[in-house]
């Protein structure tokens, strides 16, 4: 779900792309009450806003993409979408892993993987990908930081391998 149409579209057409079966809907996440039963999905994937504070922005579709949200918002509603030992994948930045991490434990998500994602490999992170489980047990899995590109700026192995890229030769 998205609060923007053109992204539902996007994803739409990634999901028919790459055969993949899921309802994708144009929703604001703070009315995720009315999507249907509590504890009804087994998966919630979110891509939030990254900033929940700040100056709004005079673009709207930046506007919208910077709604406010915050981690105890994003993870109070896929805690009631999910239903016990369901999964919760999370893409945010790292200064806000504190308020992540307590946010979904907050919900009954105990967050269980964790990697790092730099643009180059002398670069910070940039962002997390987080995993967590409703109602899971304590243990987090550290992963291999996840590298973009490579120092020419072409992608690397990893991202050609998880975006089905042909090798260019």
């Amino acid at each position: 779900m998205d609060v923007r149409q053109a992204a539902v579209d996007v994803c739409r057409d990634n999901y028919r792309a790459n055969r993949i079966r899921g309802q994708v809907s144009c929703v604001d996440l703070r009315q995720h009450r009315g999507l249907g039963q509590a504890g009804a999905y087994d998966l919630v994937v979110c891509n939030p806003p990254y900033y929940y504070s700040g100056k709004p922005s005079p673009d709207g579709d930046r506007a919208a993409a910077r709604s406010g949200l915050s981690p105890a918002q994003f993870s109070g509603a896929a805690s009631y979408l999910l239903r016990k030992g369901g999964t919760f994948c999370l893409v945010h930045k790292p200064e806000y892993l504190t308020d992540i991490f307590a946010a979904m434990r907050l919900a009954d998500i105990e967050p269980r993987r964790l990697q790092m994602v730099v643009h180059k490999v002398e670069s910070a992170p940039s962002l997390v990908l987080i995993a967590g489980r409703r109602g899971g047990r304590p243990g987090l899995a550290a992963l291999p930081t996840l590298v973009l590109c490579n120092a020419d700026g072409t992608p690397t192995q990893e991202i050609r391998r998880i975006y089905h890229m042909q090798s260019r030769t």
